[in-house]
């Protein structure tokens, strides 16, 4: 029945636990507050949190109207959020050293695969099945979202990736999932879709035709996926009782 299964990224293929989140909150913080510093505009390290934080909360609400920043976006919304909270301006100079703090992600720090990740990867591809990637880009943007990837043997295994950042379009738009299905060359008919997120995943994935597949059980406006899983390791036997 499906040629294809795709995914979404964060709490899906890789997992945010605190002891990984807080040290890079602490890092981001601090080393935006090095760029603001050397450009004359002297934020306190509470200051710029509350900046990071509002900011990345209003990246998410964009995302769910589809859509994304261009580059400069992210360091320009954080910006704009610190002067309204602080009245503390920084200067157009510190845009480009701001954009490159904000969207890294040293590795050391870096979210961890989840359970079964590569594991659920490595026997798709094994049955012959096609595998795509569909990410919102949080601050942390593709090239360095790229590495991350690469050092946890998922990319290997995934014949297309597509990202919210390069596209300047994001879940649940259907474009994004609609270009994901062009490169794999697959109707969105013949594909599963594996997310955790209502809204941008589930919606968006059948609003394509795919085969929504939740992963844990987050609740919106009433949103429903075809099938709901705790972990990866539960996929296949959601697949294969689809393939009978």
């Amino acid at each position: 029945m499906f040629r294809a299964v795709l995914f979404d990224l964060w709490e899906t293929l890789i997992h945010d636990k605190p002891e990984r989140a807080q040290p890079r909150r602490a890092w981001r913080s601090g080393a935006v507050q090095e760029v603001l510093w050397r450009h004359g505009c002297e934020a306190g390290v509470e200051a710029i949190l509350t900046a990071l934080d509002s900011s990345s909360a209003a990246l998410s609400r964009l995302h769910e109207e589809g859509k994304d920043l261009e580059q400069g976006g992210r360091s320009r919304l954080f910006i704009s959020q610190l002067e309204a909270q602080t009245g503390l301006m920084s200067p157009e100079s510190a845009v480009h050293e701001l954009e490159a703090v904000i969207t890294s992600l040293p590795l050391e720090i870096a979210p961890l695969a989840a359970p079964f990740a590569v594991e659920t990867m490595t026997s798709l591809k094994g049955r012959g099945l096609a595998t795509a990637l569909v990410c919102n880009a949080g601050f942390t943007t593709t090239p360095h979202l790229l590495p991350m990837l690469a050092h946890y043997g998922l990319s290997a295994h995934l014949d297309v990736m597509v990202f919210s950042d390069e596209l300047l379009i994001a879940k649940p738009d259907p474009r994004i999932f609609a270009r994901a299905l062009e490169g794999i060359g697959l109707p969105g008919s013949d594909c599963a879709f594996v997310g955790d997120n209502p809204h941008t995943d589930i919606m968006g994935a059948q609003a394509v035709g795919m085969f929504a597949v939740q992963v844990g059980n987050k609740q919106r406006d009433g949103l429903r996926p075809d099938a709901r899983i705790d972990d990866l390791s539960q996929l296949f036997g959601v697949l294969e009782l689809l393939q009978r």
